[in-house]
C-alpha cells in the first residue's frame, strides 16, 4: 500500500506497510508529532517494518527529511546501529552440524576472551575511529574493495572532525565506557548469523556480487557502544529512570554548562526539545558526538567481522571478503530537489542506486545490496535498488518487523525449535532467546512483495539461516 497523504497533515505521510499493519490514531498522532516539526521537508517515509516501540518517541522503519534541523530523537538511541554482511568461499553443503557447533563455540570464546582484554581499544586507536574511520578499518585489516563497501556518506553530518572538537562535545565518561565496549556483540536482538544463499531471483545481480546458490554469506548485526550515551547526553531517554536518572542529570547539567551552547541548551535538552537548528550552538555540537559515534560504528563491527573471519580461517581455512556495511540509525546530509536537508532514517539502511558509484566501484553495475534480516530461524534476504527507490529517499527496512501479534507460540524448547528449522544456534546471556526466534518475525516475501511492487527495491536472492550465535 502507497499513500502520499496519511492524516498527519498535507501529504505528511507515504506508506509502504503490508495489509496487516494497522496504524492506530495515538500512532498516527505520534507521526504527527513528528511532520509538524520544524523544517519538515517532504513526507515521512513508512517503511514495511514500521513499528512503535515505547522507549523511542517517534516510530522505528521510517525515513524524514529536515531542512536547516536535525532531530536526534527521530532515530532513536544506538546511533549507527547496523548490518555488516560478508561472503565466503564455503559451501553449505560442505559443512556439517559438528563443523557449525564448534565454529560457534570459537566465536563466544573470543567474544568472551575479548570483553575480559580491557579497554579493547587505546585512546588513540578510538580517536582514529571516530574522526578516519576508513584508515581504522584499514589497520584492522579491510582490504581496499572491502573499504570501498563502508557505506558512503554513513558518517558525513559534520566534516572534518579534529580531536579538540570531540573532547568538547563527547563528555569523558563516554570516551572511556567507549573503549571498553568497541568490539563486543552486545545483547538484545544482535547476533552473528551464517546464511546460505538460495532462489536466486537476479542472476546477473548476483554474479556482479559474486554470490553463488549454495554459498556461505555471514552478517554481524551490532551497535556501536559510544551511541547511546551520545543520545543519553543530548535528548531524554525515558528508560532511565530512578537514580540513575538523578545521576544522569547532575551529569548531564555539568556537561552541557560548559559547551558553547551552556544553559540555552541544557534548557532545550531538559525540556525534551525534539528539533535542533543545525546551525545553532546546541545543534552543531551535537552534530560533532553523533558523527563521531556513528564514525565509530563501522569500526566498532569491523572489529567484529574481522573476530569472525579468523575463527573460520583457524576452523575451516574458509576465506571472507566484506559486501556491505550499513548503518540502520542514522542523519545523512543530503540533497533534495535541490536543497540541503538532513535526511532522518531509524530501523532503514541507505539503498543508493548504481548511478551513485563511478566505475569501477563495486556497486557500479549493481546498485549498493542491502541485507535485511529476520531471526535465527526464518529466512532473509539480499536487496538492490529498484527503479522507483527516491520514492523512499533511498531506503530499506532493515528487518522483516515483528508480528504484531504471535497466537500460536512452539511448543518446542528454542534448542528443539532451532534444530527443527535446520539451524544451529548458540546463545548465552540473561535475556529470553524465544523473543528472537523466527515466530516472533513477518515472513520476508511480504516485505519482498510491498517493495517490489512500488518499483522501490528488486528482491536478488534468499538466504536462509544455517548458524546463528546471540547474547540475549
Amino acid at each position: 500500500m502507497v499513500s502520499s497523504d496519511a492524516g498527519a497533515g498535507p501529504q505528511a505521510l507515504r506508506e509502504f506497510v503490508p495489509a496487516d499493519i494497522t496504524i492506530s490514531a495515538r500512532e498516527r498522532a505520534t507521526l504527527g508529532r513528528l511532520a509538524d516539526l520544524p523544517g519538515r521537508y517532504g513526507p515521512i517515509v513508512l517503511l514495511p517494518d514500521l513499528s512503535f516501540k515505547p522507549a523511542n518517541p517517534f516510530a522505528t522503519g521510517l525515513a524524514a527529511c529536515f531542512e536547516g534541523h536535525i532531530v536526534p530523537t527521530a532515530i532513536g538511541s544506538s546511533i549507527n546501529c547496523g548490518m555488516a554482511m560478508v561472503r565466503t568461499d564455503a559451501r553449505a553443503g560442505d559443512m556439517s552440524r559438528t563443523d557449525w557447533r564448534r565454529i560457534l563455540e570459537a566465536i563466544a570464546a573470543r567474544g568472551q576472551q575479548y570483553a575480559a582484554e580491557q579497554p579493547s581499544l587505546a585512546s588513540e586507536e578510538l580517536l582514529t575511529a571516530m574522526t578516519a574511520p576508513q584508515q581504522a578499518c584499514a589497520e584492522l585489516g579491510y582490504s581496499e574493495a572491502e573499504l570501498a563497501c563502508l557505506e558512503p556518506s554513513g558518517y558525513a553530518l559534520g566534516s572534518g572532525l579534529t580531536p579538540q572538537q570531540i573532547y568538547r562535545a563527547v563528555p569523558e565518561f563516554a570516551l572511556r565506557g567507549t573503549r571498553l565496549s568497541m568490539g563486543i556483540l552486545g545483547g538484545g536482538n544482535h547476533f552473528v548469523e551464517f546464511q546460505k544463499v538460495a532462489d536466486i531471483a537476479q542472476p546477473r545481480i548476483a554474479a556482479a556480487l559474486k554470490l553463488a546458490e549454495g554459498s556461505v554469506t555471514f552478517t554481524v548485526h551490532s551497535s556501536p557502544p559510544l551511541g547511546p550515551l551520545v543520545s543519553l547526553m543530548y535528548g531524554r531517554r525515558p528508560e532511565v529512570a530512578g537514580l540513575t536518572a538523578a545521576k544522569v542529570a547532575v551529569r548531564k547539567a555539568l556537561f552541557h554548562l560548559r559547551l558553547p551552547a551552556g544553559m540555552s541548551g541544557l534548557v532545550k535538552i531538559v525540556r525534551g526539545t525534539r528539533s535542533l537548528p543545525a546551525e545553532e550552538p546546541i545543534g552543531r555540537s551535537y552534530a560533532v558526538a553523533y558523527e563521531a559515534a556513528a564514525a565509530s560504528g563501522y569500526v566498532h563491527r569491523g572489529m567484529l567481522v574481522m573476530a569472525v573471519k579468523r575463527v573460520l580461517d583457524e576452523q575451516m581455512g574458509i576465506s571472507c571478503e566484506l559486501l556491505a556495511d550499513l548503518s540502520h540509525n542514522g542523519i545523512w546530509r543530503e540533497q533534495l530537489d535541490g536543497r540541503e536537508v538532513y535526511l532522518h532514517r531509524h530501523g532503514a539502511c541507505a539503498f543508493w542506486p548504481a548511478d551513485r558509484f563511478p566505475s569501477p566501484h563495486p556497486y557500479a553495475e549493481t546498485g549498493q545490496p542491502a541485507f535485511v534480516g529476520s531471526s535465527m530461524s526464518t529466512p532473509s534476504a539480499l536487496f538492490v535498488p529498484g527503479p522507483d527507490a527516491h520514492l523512499t529517499y533511498y531506503s530499506i527496512s532493515h528487518g522483516t518487523g515483528r508480528r504484531n501479534q504471535v497466537t500460536t507460540p512452539p511448543a518446542e524448547s528454542p534448542n528443539e525449535y532451532t534444530r527443527q528449522a535446520g539451524v544451529e544456534a548458540l546463545w548465552s546471556g540473561p535475556g529470553d532467546i524465544r523473543q528472537q526466534l523466527g515466530y516472533q518475525y513477518r515472513p520476508i516475501e511480504q516485505l519482498a512483495e510491498v517493495l517490489e511492487q512500488a518499483g522501490v527495491a528488486k528482491l536478488v536472492s534468499t538466504l536462509t539461516p544455517v548458524a546463528s550465535f546471540k547474547i540475549p
